[in-house]
């Protein structure tokens, strides 16, 4: 909300962009989809994205095309379209 108070989104800001971390360290085990952390986002990520939608925001995940992150968190290697279809 303070990006809007502050008058962020009105200047021109709309993105607001999570690095890396934001992931479990492991994906799912039964879909293999990758899956937030519960401790650091207790809601779920479609509760903050709708969040941010309601601010007139957008949300954004940092992802590594390798099999890692550089935190030793999946990457998309060998998962490509599930996780585009998960983070769509």
């Amino acid at each position: 909300q303070a990006l809007v108070r502050d008058g962020f989104r009105d200047a021109g800001y709309q993105y607001v962009n999570i690095d890396d971390c934001w992931s479990a360290r492991h994906r799912h085990n039964v879909t293999g989809k990758l899956v937030e952390d519960k401790t650091r986002f207790p809601h779920g990520l479609k509760w903050l994205s709708r969040k941010f939608h309601s601010w007139g925001l957008l949300l954004g995940l940092y992802g590594d095309i390798g099999s890692n992150t550089c935190e030793g968190y999946p990457g998309f290697e060998g998962h490509f379209d599930l996780d585009a279809q998960t983070l769509a």
